[in-house]
């Protein structure tokens, strides 16, 4: 066995790390750095769009505060309204729908700032409105600098958290809370911006409040990302904070200066220095505790993977000294941790191996990689009593501050390798049972076979046998038929009355077996002849039925109602037998009481078309079902309903020569549904759709 890490064995064990910082506190600080976002996006937006309908209501207090004070310019506010619902969406986890408003921010700003730096008009600032408030304004209806500056940051903001970059977002939201803070302390101390970059516009006092809520949301939303990944505060947040608080002094040394407290002025620069000092002191400190502390925190969280994974795992250094080895590793080594932790992981080798095993493990260190073991070879571990057990190992290379370890993941496959064998023996027998049933089967098969060649070799004889009979059976049987007719029309009552009544029975026997025959000869051409499939429009082939059936129908009064009927790929003449065999029966089979009606309609199916024939007759009960299409069988009397029993057995062959199906739907005295399929075909190359009246299948 080999000591070196590989791979984590399951995706619980490749999660763990992760899983591990998941804890309570995470997803409810999420939650109120939301709401504290959502919150900050609605008032920025609400700022924005209460200015814009100043300006254009003429109300002078939403658009300066005082009247002798900056006002908030109209591109100003609609910035507020933008970065606004560009943060609304954003806390809303749409940052691709937020990304263009943030676009169109910073195009606002750095358009702005460009105005100042090359001394140039653009007419943005009176694109919308014409500025009426020009108080402390340079530009008439140009924002300030640093106004202009803050909306470039929120809208970079914007699309740093789209991408994912919570640290740009949340320096960036810092800085424009803290240009706004210091802009604000200006006004309270000094009446004035002290940020303004000595030019004559300054920040609108509503402006920096403006700015601190939105720069606020910003750092909030950023830092709820943060919080997302990871327990404990972003390390950003220190470095926003010593930004946050330097632009602080920086402005409050402005306004110091603006009120002319010349006393104060050197007192209040060393007091700016001496806090940005501080504070630079106390960032990098704390970016070092930081940094030991999340070094701390990878420790244990290695140590706490590597203790609780399901399978052993044992840390070995380049020399092959175990550093580490979790409680699995104890339980199936039998070593209690303490044994072997510090001495070499060769005592875990079986001692077959331990010559070559040092070469292995050299081997494997000039080349480091997680990878299996074994390519193929059940590899074995050596407990502490001295048997060997089959293991899977597999190695991973971590580097860490003390060089380089490797992590063996060793599973007891013993009752795998034993399951394995079982398997091989099992399948062997299942084999061997698997080959003697197959011999079997294919005896089988070729009796079937044999078996089917003989049957239609008989099949084919019995249709040539029936067509024959049938065929050479007419001519006699017209004899008999034409001389017992003269004989009873020459006779007719001059012989007794037994003497007519024999005649009778002769005559219609005679008929009755000519209509059996032909019937049968029917039956017989329908599988001997070839079958003619083209597009048929099974309308007209209704049509042809009907005009035969013209004086049946007239004689029993029946009423024949249809639906539009489609065209199929099918054989015109054999799917007239259908239809005229159906309707016909129908008609037949009435109930007495009432007139007989037939309806016929298709339906488009999955596969093809459903046809259906319905009448109101006599009905047909269930267990008749499937008797009535064998040939011959008859469910009345040949008094009752004559005919020959032959018509459904027609319908069944041609419809299963149309690889269809027939069936029937039906209850004693309530009428009988026969319905067909024929399945769906390409039509020849001049037909590019199956068509009914009115509907078109492409």
């Amino acid at each position: 066995m080999t000591p070196f890490p590989g791979s984590p064995h399951s995706a619980e064990e490749a999660d763990l790390s992760g899983t591990i910082s998941v804890l309570p506190a995470a997803s409810a600080g999420a939650g109120w750095l939301g709401a504290a976002a959502r919150a900050a996006a609605a008032l920025s937006a609400a700022l924005g769009l209460a200015v814009m309908i100043g300006w254009h209501a003429d109300v002078r207090p939403l658009i300066q505060v005082f009247p002798n004070l900056v006002p908030m310019q109209y591109n100003t506010a609609l910035g507020f309204l933008l970065g606004g619902t560009a943060l609304q969406l954003a806390a809303h986890r749409r940052t691709r729908h937020a990304v263009p408003l943030a676009a169109i921010l910073v195009v606002i700003g750095m358009a702005t700032l460009y105005q100042y730096a090359a001394a140039v008009d653009l007419g943005i600032d009176r694109l919308i409105v014409e500025p009426q408030v020009t108080v402390k304004s340079s530009y008439s209806g140009r924002m300030a600098p640093t106004t202009a500056g803050c909306f470039a940051m929120a809208g970079v903001a914007i699309a740093a958290l789209h991408r994912r970059r919570a640290a740009v977002a949340g320096i960036l939201g810092s800085m424009v809370a803290a240009l706004g803070c210091g802009t604000l302390i200006g006004y309270v101390l000094g009446g004035e911006d002290p940020l303004g970059w000595r030019l004559p516009t300054d920040m609108a006092l509503h402006t920096t409040a403006g700015f601190i809520v939105l720069g606020t949301g910003h750092v909030a939303l950023a830092w709820r990302e943060a919080v997302a990944r990871a327990v404990r505060a972003p390390r950003w947040l220190a470095l926003s904070c010593s930004l946050f608080l330097a632009t602080l002094a920086f402005g409050l040394a402005g306004a110091l200066e603006n009120v002319e407290l010349r006393e104060l002025r050197s007192t209040s620069a060393l007091a700016a220095t001496t806090l940005f000092a501080g504070l630079s002191t106390a960032l990098l400190v704390g970016l070092l505790i930081d940094r030991a502390r999340a070094a701390r925190q990878r420790e244990l969280k290695f140590r706490t993977i590597m203790e609780y994974a399901p399978h052993a795992r044992i840390a070995v250094d380049a020399a092959g000294t175990v550093v580490l080895m979790n409680a699995k590793a104890e339980e199936i080594f039998g070593y209690p941790r303490d044994e072997v932790i510090g001495g070499c992981v060769d005592v875990l080798v079986p001692d077959r191996f331990r010559d070559v095993h040092p070469g292995h493990r050299q081997a494997y260190l000039r080349a480091p990689e997680a990878r299996g073991l074994g390519g193929g070879r059940t590899l074995y571990g050596r407990r502490r009593d001295g048997r060997e057990f089959p293991a899977d190992v597999t190695l991973s290379p971590v580097w860490g501050d003390e060089g380089l370890l490797v992590i063996a993941a060793v599973i007891d496959i013993s009752e795998r390798v034993k399951l394995e064998s079982e398997l091989k023996a099992l399948n062997w027998h299942l084999e061997e049972e698997v080959a003697q049933r197959t011999a079997a089967l294919a005896a089988h098969a070729r009796e079937l076979e044999r078996a089917n060649v003989e049957l239609q070799r008989s099949n084919a004889d019995l249709q040539q046998f029936a067509y024959v009979a049938s065929h050479d059976l007419q001519e006699p049987l017209r004899q008999v038929a034409s001389f017992t007719q003269l004989l009873a029309r020459r006779y007719r009552g001059r012989l007794d009355g037994d003497a007519d009544e024999f005649i009778g029975y002769v005559v219609d026997g005679a008929q009755r077996m000519q209509r059996l025959i032909q019937a049968l000869l029917s039956f017989s051409r329908i599988g001997t002849r070839g079958i003619h499939l083209a597009a048929t429009d099974c309308d007209e082939v209704l049509d042809r039925v009907l005009r035969d059936l013209e004086i049946t129908i007239g004689e029993a009064g029946a009423v024949i109602t249809r639906d539009p009927l489609p065209t199929v790929l099918a054989d015109g003449g054999q799917l007239g037998l259908v239809f005229q065999n159906l309707i016909t029966n129908a008609i037949k089979f009435r109930a007495q009481t009432r007139r007989p009606e037939v309806h016929v309609g298709a339906e488009v199916d999955d596969g093809g078309w459903t046809f259906s024939v319905r009448d109101n007759g006599v009905g047909i009960a269930p267990e008749h079902f499937e008797r009535i299409f064998v040939i011959f069988q008859r469910l009345h009397n040949a008094n009752e309903y004559p005919g020959t029993g032959i018509g459904l057995a027609i319908c069944k062959r041609v419809i299963d020569r149309h690889d269809g199906r027939v069936w029937v739907e039906s209850r004693p005295g309530g009428g009988s549904t026969f319905c067909f399929t024929l399945p769906g075909g390409r039509l020849p190359a001049d037909e590019t759709a199956v068509s009914t009246r009115g509907i078109e299948l492409t």
